[in-house]
């Protein structure tokens, strides 16, 4: 094993002795101070693996995600030789990128992965839409796994928790869909003011999909009093083991409960089929606090195969159905009329504040 100096960078800034320039933390990174920046080192020749922190060197101008978000939320462009910490992830967008991390990938100092997502997941690069494809991924060298005390540091290990999670007290309204850029956030943020406009303490979450800053800001920016996601209790991504994303899930929920939050709005991000979302729907201890669904679809047939599918998983929650975004809602209204069906405009608050009506009714 071969170590660096000791450094600790934050956007460019070298607080440790080393020379070494970092450009940015990714975002997924929460949490990541100066103070234990210092105290790490970085090193090659061990294996890493799902959620280990590396200090990558980009390769090339561009690529199909050639920008980082940082952790302030600022999406910084790359450029060949800058420097950031990234962390090794799974991604399988069926939207976006595509890639994996193996479990025990050696770090040796020449080892190249791809960067698969704007909140920094670094890994083996499958595929990318035909937009973006003729682009490859953007390049970057591994200079070395982050080490603390010796140990590498993964994202579990920056939020460690004792005991098993809490149990959460509040109400939760799911929000899914069929992919991701889909609507879900927009849904979520005109429910969460309509649950504003109520008078309630608002928690809002992203339970699954790909870690991005972006999201939780978006909450908080529609007037959430307490937000929470993944990367926040260990997890690069949810396309990862079952049970620590169900760990994960009750974690986050039950951190909202605890900000004394009176309804928790929760996002499952990307398509309700992957991310581990079926293992989610399927356990009983997760659906226990929750209330209902709010479920976005891109068109009619999306919605006809999604409530079927919900079906298939046993799922006997209430479903909200929202119209789908650049559709012409009356033709949309008329199409499910006739299959018994109905769906709001997550744009009306007229609307949106008679689903959160509805939900805080529920028993």
């Amino acid at each position: 094993m071969t170590c660096s100096s000791d450094l600790a960078t934050i956007a460019g800034q070298v607080v440790g002795p080393s020379n070494i320039v970092i450009k940015a933390i990714a975002s997924n990174i929460r949490h990541l101070s100066a103070e234990f920046l210092a105290r790490c080192s970085f090193a090659t020749g061990i294996d890493a693996g799902d959620g280990t922190i590396v200090l990558a060197e980009v390769l090339s101008n561009s690529g199909s995600v050639s920008a980082l978000e940082n952790s302030y939320g600022r999406d910084v462009r790359l450029y060949a030789g800058d420097r950031f910490l990234g962390v090794l992830g799974n991604r399988r967008s069926s939207t976006s990128e595509y890639g994996d991390c193996p479990p025990n990938l050696r770090i040796d100092g020449t080892t190249v992965l791809d960067l698969l997502a704007y909140g920094g997941i670094l890994g083996y690069g499958r595929s990318a839409p035909a937009e973006k494809a003729s682009k490859g991924f953007l390049k970057v060298r591994i200079l070395g796994a982050m080490l603390e005390s010796a140990a590498p540091v993964t994202l579990s290990r920056l939020h460690e928790f004792g005991g098993q999670p809490e149990a959460c007290s509040a109400p939760v309204l799911l929000v899914s869909g069929t992919s991701a850029e889909v609507g879900k956030t927009t849904a979520s943020g005109g429910l969460i003011r309509a649950f504003k406009r109520m008078g309630l303490r608002v928690g809002a979450a992203k339970l699954t999909g790909t870690g991005r800053l972006r999201d939780i800001l978006s909450m908080q920016d529609a007037g959430a009093d307490h937000c929470a996601d993944f990367p926040e209790v260990g997890l690069a991504s949810t396309y990862t083991g079952e049970e620590a994303v169900l760990l994960a899930a009750e974690r986050i929920l039950g951190t909202l409960a605890c900000a004394k939050c009176q309804i928790v709005l929760a996002e499952l991000g990307g398509d309700i089929i992957e991310a581990n979302i079926p293992y989610l729907l399927s356990t009983p201890n997760f659906l226990r606090p929750v209330r209902a669904i709010v479920h976005v679809a891109g068109d009619v047939l999306g919605i006809m195969g999604s409530i079927d599918y919900y079906r298939q998983l046993g799922i006997s929650k209430r479903i909200y159905l929202t119209l789908p975004k650049g559709r012409n809602n009356l033709a949309t209204q008329e199409r499910l009329r006739a299959f018994g069906m109905t769906a709001f405009d997550p744009l009306s608050a007229t609307d949106c504040d008679r689903i959160a009506s509805s939900v805080m009714q529920m028993a």
